[in-house]
């Protein structure tokens, strides 16, 4: 199923603030201190997400997804012996608006989702100091919801990723990278692996330079423009 719509809202400043909001809007911000971090999910990139992290911050916890899948097994087993070789807390598949998460991600700076497949209730997402950032394997607001790479050669939309501090609304906030592939990448050259890993290759390439312009207080910009909603799969 897939909705769209014209996002009419027009860019405009915010005032400097310490707290990230989560509506979408702009942002503008002083340097954020960023020292502790929290992870949420796996999946083939966030496990390289994961890795940039550990090397640049402390890592207070990870988790794997909701529930247990058995399509992630192997990356959940990959993520818990990096784990135990940095000496992070790694908790398992979980629900991460439970009271001891929200307890556990209001002693962090950040938490990144690294492939959660729950949905992030206000408390979760306010509780870190600079709230909780996601990557998305689609262009937003254009390319929303499940299996972006897929709709996106379905529907000839441009391939790209978005990183996005997380609101209340799926796949939509203020945006810190959004990254535009080539324009011949996917269309019916490719198949949708090779579009979903070479976009994955590249969001875990850049995350090092995007979590620097995070800390240095880059602004977060309007998640602006057409809007396409994809509820499920084919």
């Amino acid at each position: 199923t897939i909705t769209t719509k014209t996002n009419i809202r027009v860019m405009a400043s915010a005032p400097p603030s310490k707290r990230l909001r989560s509506d979408g809007d702009a942002i503008i911000a002083g340097q954020r201190e960023v020292k502790v971090v929290g992870f949420l999910g796996i999946s083939d990139y966030g496990l390289g997400q994961f890795q940039v992290l550990a090397d640049r911050y402390k890592v207070a916890f990870a988790t794997s997804k909701r529930k247990a899948a058995a399509h992630a097994s192997g990356l959940d087993m990959k993520l818990k012996d990096l784990c135990e070789a940095r000496g992070i807390e790694y908790l398992g598949s979980l629900d991460a608006n439970s009271s001891d998460m929200v307890a556990r991600a209001a002693k962090t700076d950040l938490i990144v989702i690294g492939g959660y497949d729950g949905i992030l209730k206000q408390d979760i997402l306010t509780a870190p100091r600079y709230g909780v950032i996601n990557t998305h394997l689609g262009m937003l607001p254009l390319n929303r919801g499940c299996f972006p790479t897929l709709w996106g050669q379905l529907h000839d939309l441009p391939q790209g990723y978005t990183t996005y501090q997380v609101g209340t609304a799926v796949d939509f906030g203020p945006v810190l990278e959004l990254y535009q592939a080539a324009s011949d990448l996917g269309a019916l050259r490719d198949t949708n692996r090779v579009v979903y890993d070479s976009l994955a290759e590249q969001a875990v390439s850049n995350f090092a330079k995007t979590l620097a312009r995070f800390e240095q207080g880059d602004p977060l910009g309007v998640c602006l423009g057409r809007e396409a909603y994809h509820k499920k799969g084919l």
